[in-house]
């Protein structure tokens, strides 16, 4: 077992307060969430949009992805693969190109009433993860088309089926 210590303060002591917890190892992955280039490089995919619509929402969500989003990722994954962790990655957008594969009711719907595109083509550039954390040839992804990895795709059976 890992042991470790959360180092922050509670913002209200006493309550839903986690000093430390112990790590099993083996039963333990690290899960990279749709850190993908749409979504982490202000000029692909949802930035020209977002910087349109919510110019100030622009600003600081890019800062905080480039000051402490991507670091802290890169030092979770080095972390990870030091204690022979699995690192499993997600990428969410179209896997039809005309994206028949995704509800009417959740993406579509959104773009149609924003210039923020985040419907990605498995294919471009915007779907890719970015370059710096990618995953390594041995490492998991698991393509989906929601928001949530659990809904459309197999990650809690392979989470199973690897002892996670």
């Amino acid at each position: 077992m890992l042991r470790s210590r959360i180092s922050w303060e509670a913002p209200r002591p006493g309550r839903f307060t986690i000093d430390d917890w112990e790590i099993d190892l083996p039963k333990t992955a690290l899960v990279v969430v749709d850190m993908q280039r749409g979504y982490t490089n202000p000029e692909m995919g949802v930035g020209p949009g977002l910087e349109k619509d919510f110019p100030d929402i622009h600003r600081y969500y890019y800062s905080a992805i480039g000051e402490r989003v991507l670091p802290g990722i890169k030092r979770l994954l080095a972390f990870a693969r030091s204690c022979g962790l699995e690192a499993i990655y997600t990428r969410t957008g179209l896997q039809l190109p005309e994206g028949r594969d995704v509800a009417p009711w959740s993406w579509r719907a959104f773009q149609a009433h924003s210039s923020v595109s985040n419907l990605f083509p498995k294919d471009s550039p915007d779907y890719q993860v970015v370059p710096d954390i990618a995953p390594l040839p041995h490492e998991l992804m698991v393509d989906k088309n929601t928001t949530s990895p659990f809904p459309s795709t197999a990650l809690d059976q392979l989470l199973r089926n690897m002892g996670v």
